[in-house]
């Protein structure tokens, strides 16, 4: 029996290797010997993995062969696809045939067809091609990233040291600033919909529940009342059905740099209802009171941003990245995606000679 290219088990034929629709290379095995082990799989494993999700598929879709499927969810499958002329790699998403009926699923999947083909950033993740099949189902292709979505590079560090922290706030706040520009309100920021590539780089993904305004004026408000996100990190109007904008991406930073800094989410609850309570009610703590080696500059930044009132937040992601920008640190040690991250950090943004001392 064949090995499965995505996580070495055997590709019975009930095998699927990851419950999300996030495409990750094993981080246990190089990029040329994952390349080997894809390129020397026989066709009868191929068709047994890609079995498992939609036997009816066409062979090439848009122009690019299927060849696997790298992770399955709710929504449906991600194969890895070659294009059968340029050789090209990508993640190819196809909705599952039993939601092509939902017009909730059909409104979110080509939602995120246009808002990654508005998005053209090296943070976000943008459409390559995308198009329908014969069905009706719309289907995306984009590149194909080797990395962890950064939920599980936290789940294994617990929390970040601030180093490693910064860099990762300065990218997001850079994604969010070209979504914004062009239109789009992401909805759904937080540490799972954000991709450490091997590269390394950091990757804005899925946006499956973006609010779609005006590119050449902006953002527009909306006043569209069902709650869209993850409770955890929704802002307080978004909590209550409010009218949202840009800002409302902003609090979701703030939720998410105060996870990365501290390990832990500022509100818990035993329901997202009192979750949603606490976002519209509750101050959040500050950082610094349980990381106190945070820069005053970082637990301010994070302070301001998870602010109940839109208008007390940071106008603009923008602004948010000028401030980070302001934040200097001698290059950490240690190996892996965040280090080597840092270190590029630490090099252009180099901190003065009292800091370069200090640390010796």
């Amino acid at each position: 029996m064949a090995a499965c290219p995505s996580c070495g088990a055997e590709a019975t034929a009930g095998h699927s290797c990851l419950d999300a629709l996030t495409v990750a290379a094993p981080a246990s095995v190089s990029r040329d010997a994952s390349a080997a082990v894809t390129e020397q799989m026989s066709l009868a494993a191929v068709a047994a993995t890609r079995l498992v999700s939609d036997p009816l598929l066409p062979d090439v879709i848009g122009g690019y062969r299927l060849e696997f499927v790298a992770g399955t969810g709710g929504m449906g499958s991600v194969y890895r696809a070659r294009h059968v002329q340029s050789g090209e790699v990508v993640a190819l998403k196809v909705m599952k045939r039993s939601l092509a009926s939902d017009p909730r699923v059909m409104q979110r999947a080509m939602r995120e067809l246009e808002a990654c083909s508005r998005v053209r950033h090296h943070s976000v993740v943008s459409s390559l091609a995308s198009g329908t099949l014969p069905d009706g189902r719309p289907w995306l292709a984009t590149p194909f990233l080797e990395g962890k979505p950064l939920d599980l590079l936290l789940a294994g560090h617990r929390r970040l040291p601030w180093q490693l922290s910064v860099p990762v706030i300065a990218a997001l706040a850079e994604a969010l600033d070209a979504a914004h520009v062009a239109g789009v309100v992401h909805r759904d920021v937080k540490p799972a919909n954000v991709f450490v590539t091997t590269a390394p780089a950091v990757k804005l993904i899925d946006f499956g529940l973006a609010l779609l305004g005006d590119p050449d004026v902006g953002i527009q408000q909306t006043t569209e009342q069902s709650l869209a996100g993850t409770a955890d990190f929704v802002a307080p109007e978004q909590a209550l059905g409010l009218a949202l904008d840009a800002r409302s991406d902003l609090y979701a930073l703030g939720i998410t740099a105060f996870q990365l800094l501290t390990g832990r989410l500022p509100f818990s609850a035993p329901s997202s209802t009192a979750i949603l309570r606490k976002q519209v009610f509750e101050e959040a703590p500050r950082v610094r009171a349980e990381v106190p080696d945070v820069p005053r500059a970082l637990d301010a930044l994070v302070a301001d941003l998870l602010a109940k009132k839109p208008g007390d937040r940071p106008s603009t992601a923008a602004a948010v990245r000028a401030r980070v920008e302001s934040i200097r640190f001698v290059a950490p040690s240690g190996e892996g995606s965040l280090e080597e991250l840092a270190r590029g950090w630490a090099l252009n943004h180099r901190p003065g000679f009292f800091a370069r001392l200090l640390a010796r």
